[in-house]
């Protein structure tokens, strides 16, 4: 079980994920699924040969796609300070979340939200809903995702080597034992 998740600088990218998760269906998989939206827009390869699925994000300079054998989802969050990251935790994530990151200390607090947020947003890809599975439905124990819409057995997975200072990278999915993830600069 491997997932390979390749990275770009933004500016090389004009339009941006899909544009650069054809790219790399050409070029890398040899492949021309066409690319279709989901119900909730959540693009998504329509199958024309062994199972293949993707799902990208952007944040600050970089683009990001993941390929796997099974559904995934992706998430990256460039950490910014931003004094409204209390309000828009207790917004997004509920009193309880943001009640225990405003006990963070400030210099940690936006590194604590940005992981939190890229961990929501993963499953949130994952499950195809996007903004439609409420952040504040998700709850998350360590690298374990919770909640009463979303199945046992799903995990969420950082994303080795990439800038974990500046960015928070995670990845979810259904997985009984940790995949091989490479990270692979474009």
């Amino acid at each position: 079980m491997d997932i390979q998740v390749y990275m770009t600088e933004r500016k090389r990218m004009r339009h941006e994920v899909r544009a650069y998760a054809e790219y790399l269906l050409k070029t890398v998989y040899k492949r021309s699924d066409p690319i279709r939206i989901g119900k909730f827009g959540k693009p998504e390869l329509i199958q024309t040969g062994a199972p293949l699925y993707f799902n990208g994000a952007d944040s600050g300079a970089w683009v990001v796609c993941a390929f796997a054998d099974r559904p995934i989802g992706v998430d990256l969050e460039q950490v910014k300070a931003d004094r409204r990251i209390l309000g828009v935790a207790r917004r997004m994530f509920g009193d309880a979340e943001a009640d225990a990151l405003e006990k963070v200390p400030i210099r940690r607090r936006s590194r604590v939200f940005a992981e939190g947020w890229a961990k929501r947003e993963a499953v949130m890809k994952w499950s195809g809903r996007g903004f439609n599975l409420p952040m504040s439905a998700i709850k998350i124990d360590g690298d374990i995702p919770y909640g009463p819409d979303l199945p046992v057995g799903l995990a969420l997975f950082a994303i080795p080597g990439f800038d974990s200072r500046r960015y928070a990278a995670w990845i979810c999915g259904q997985y009984k034992e940790k995949p091989r993830i490479t990270l692979i600069r474009d």
